[in-house]
């Protein structure tokens, strides 16, 4: 990895609070779309919340929604079909998400490198609270014990990254009980609270993640703002079919 500044990887960072599955996707599709339109333009790091939604990837199965969609929506879920890897997962407020939109070639790295790599910042900054996590290939996530307690999914699309990874830290858990994580039906799942560290919410862990982030990977921060205008372009961004 570098070690020069100078020859560092430009990136852009944003905590976006709690925003919808859809925007967010939308607001990826259009970070997507600049690394594609201007080599120059920095990677993106999105750091934020999700309003509640179970989100199918493309090996996800109908038989792992527990009940069906409509009821879920009746319930205040939102059901989408995701266009990254993986099964079927839940994201709500109270989990930390990590979104990069990264060209793997600048950073020197592979798809597995990025997605282990992004699991271990995340392992890092919990193990500061006692959790001791491990990361599993076969099973791509963060585990404690028998429990999930980080899930990750990505695309790689033309060389650049999409989606990432999700950090249960004050999650309700009981909303996983309409699914079958990740495909697993004998894998439970756990959070920062779960695992007995209290007092620790979503925003007390984005600066930590985003300093471990920069010290595994070749970025700097990158110079100058960027327009928020650009978010409202992004709400005119379909993104593709999974």
């Amino acid at each position: 990895m570098a070690t020069d500044l100078a020859a560092r990887v430009p990136l852009h960072v944003e905590r976006w609070g709690r925003v919808s599955w859809r925007e967010a996707r939308q607001r990826q599709e259009w970070w997507w779309q600049e690394l594609q339109r201007n080599a120059q333009a920095p990677d993106g790091l999105f750091l934020l919340e999700h309003d509640p939604v179970f989100t199918l990837g493309k090996r996800a199965r109908d038989s792992h929604l527990l009940v069906a969609k409509d009821a879920l929506r009746e319930r205040g879920f939102d059901v989408v079909e995701a266009d990254r890897g993986g099964e079927v997962t839940y994201h709500g407020p109270g989990q930390l998400v990590v979104y990069v939109v990264a060209s793997l070639p600048r950073l020197g790295v592979g798809a597995a490198d990025l997605v282990r790599t992004l699991a271990e910042a995340l392992r890092s900054v919990i193990a500061a609270f006692g959790i001791e996590a491990r990361y599993d290939p076969q099973r791509p996530g963060l585990w404690v014990g028998d429990a999930k307690i980080a899930a990750v999914g990505m695309r790689i699309r033309r060389n650049v990254s999409l989606h990432g990874v999700a950090l249960n830290v004050t999650t309700v858990l009981e909303d996983y009980r309409w699914i079958v994580p990740c495909g697993l039906p004998d894998a439970p799942v756990t959070s920062v609270l779960d695992q007995g560290v209290r007092g620790i919410a979503v925003p007390d862990l984005l600066s930590p993640v985003q300093t471990a982030l920069l010290a595994l990977f070749p970025w700097r921060l990158s110079d100058g703002p960027v327009d928020d205008g650009w978010h409202a372009e992004a709400a005119a961004t379909p993104w593709p079919a999974p």
